[in-house]
């Protein structure tokens, strides 16, 4: 797989803020607040949005959320040549998530707090290019992927080829994953958020 890069969406400059729960907001997608302090190590929070909005860790959002779509685009793509009815391109898609669940939560949380800062500290536009930026890079990776994976048109075997190796978890978010370390990281850090809340 390619490797990915995000600029407007890793591009933030946050110089020595501290990154906190605001009271309250951690039932909607845990939207961070800012307060001035020295920086800390990434170990141990509380975490500068420094610290937890880096290149590294947007890159790994954004291959979670690129293997999330290869998952779904092989589903659609492939189902008639499969055989398959329309409800199992949702128990496919399902059951990948089902077991990357934490870092699909992790990068849909980490992506949403992103945007809340950069709408916060840049305003409306800033957020708009980082998003459309960071869907972009995901489809157009994603797309990718898929048509390494299957090519064009109706393919049954490359499917079938296809669709076993996101049975078998190989597409899987595990060590072997590009960005597992930065990832791991982003849960670790929004986990412990949750529990100092």
């Amino acid at each position: 797989m390619a490797s990915l890069t995000v600029g407007v969406f890793a591009k933030v400059p946050m110089k020595n803020a501290t990154l906190v729960l605001c009271a309250g907001t951690l039932a909607t997608l845990a939207q961070p607040c800012l307060a001035q302090t020295t920086d800390s190590p990434v170990s141990s929070p509380p975490y500068t949005a420094e610290q937890l909005y880096t290149e590294r860790h947007s890159a790994a959002v954004a291959s979670v959320g690129t293997m999330n779509f290869v998952v779904g685009r092989l589903a659609t793509q492939c189902r008639d040549s499969l055989g398959k009815p329309d409800a199992w391109v949702k128990e496919f898609v399902g059951s990948w998530q089902s077991r990357n669940e934490q870092y699909v939560r992790a990068a849909t949380t980490y992506s949403a707090n992103m945007m809340s800062y950069l709408e916060r500290t840049q305003g409306s536009a800033a957020k708009e290019a980082a998003m459309r930026e960071l869907t972009t890079a995901v489809r157009g990776q994603g797309a990718g992927t898929v048509s390494d994976l299957i090519g064009a048109g109706d393919n049954k075997e490359k499917c079938a080829r296809a669709v076993g190796i996101v049975e078998a978890g190989r597409l899987d978010v595990k060590p072997n994953f590009p960005g597992y370390e930065a990832i791991s990281e982003v849960l670790m850090i929004l986990q412990s958020m949750q529990a100092t809340k």
